[in-house]
């Protein structure tokens, strides 16, 4: 093969490769009607907690809820972490479900999230959005979350009206 042609293919595929990795997040009107809804959902959510649920669930999702999102640019995500559920509903206004590991990594498409324990497994992508949050999109059952780091190795995965019992989902991650 000739140097010419070598280089164009190099090229093209080097072409082909940006495009792809650099590809818009592309979301079904519903997905994008969730994400924009989320802090309606949440404020609901937690409202319905305050009112129903116990003072030892309030104080652990107080503490879950705790920290303000601060810039993720520029961050160091990949690695393993430990996460869990909590799950905030009309029939049971907080659920905490066990730790379990996650591991997040990077490729040349991103940044991708596996949670690896439990009955519900995840695996998606994490989009960035803003300096502050992004957005993850799970593969398989294409549920969309707003993702927060609040403080230092922790990250807040907030998926709001996953399911339509559940208000609001989030998975708290820590290292």
């Amino acid at each position: 093969m000739s140097q010419p042609v070598l280089a164009a293919l190099v090229l093209g595929f080097a072409a082909w490769a940006t495009a792809w990795a650099e590809a818009p997040l592309r979301l079904t009107p519903a997905e994008q009607a969730r994400l924009d809804a989320w802090e309606t959902h949440r404020a609901h959510a937690v409202s319905h907690a305050n009112l129903h649920a116990s003072q030892e669930a309030l104080d652990e999702l107080a503490h879950v809820l705790d920290g303000h999102p601060r810039v993720l640019l520029g961050e160091d995500l990949s690695g393993a972490w430990k996460c869990r559920t909590v799950r905030l509903a009309q029939a049971r206004p907080v659920t905490l479900f066990p730790w379990y590991d996650c591991r997040i990594t990077e490729d040349a498409m991103g940044l991708r999230l596996e949670k690896l324990g439990g009955a519900w497994r995840s695996h998606g992508r994490l989009h960035p959005r803003s300096d502050r949050d992004m957005i993850y999109v799970d593969d398989a059952q294409r549920q969309v979350a707003v993702v927060v780091s609040p403080l230092p190795d922790r990250l807040r995965l907030e998926f709001p009206r996953p399911r339509p019992d559940v208000t609001l989902e989030i998975l708290e991650l820590r290292r």
